[in-house]
């Protein structure tokens, strides 16, 4: 049985490998895109669980805030935004 599943995989064609690696390929994107869900979704509940009356108390934090959205929204590199964000954290408080 391994030996006649071996001579359909390796064939002069290579059918078998060909379709095998296709569907490896459809399997690995499939799992890459349900990670990527998840990951988006715990960082929403993240943001969900600070966004409260005790993370925003003056206007410097609210324009910290907006002024994140619109550089992502304006499609800034996100880690730039976290360092820029983080240091205008520090300096301001």
């Amino acid at each position: 049985l391994i030996l006649f599943i071996c001579q359909q995989l390796f064939n002069e064609r290579g059918e078998g490998l060909r379709a095998l690696l296709q569907w490896s390929v459809v399997v690995e994107n499939h799992v890459v895109r349900i990670i990527l869900d998840v990951i988006v979704s715990m960082i929403a509940v993240a943001a969900v669980m600070f966004l409260n009356q005790e993370t925003f108390f003056d206007w410097s934090s609210y324009a910290i805030c907006i002024g994140s959205f619109i550089a992502v929204w304006k499609k800034v590199n996100p880690i730039w935004v976290l360092l820029i964000s983080a240091l205008l954290g520090i300096l301001i408080y």
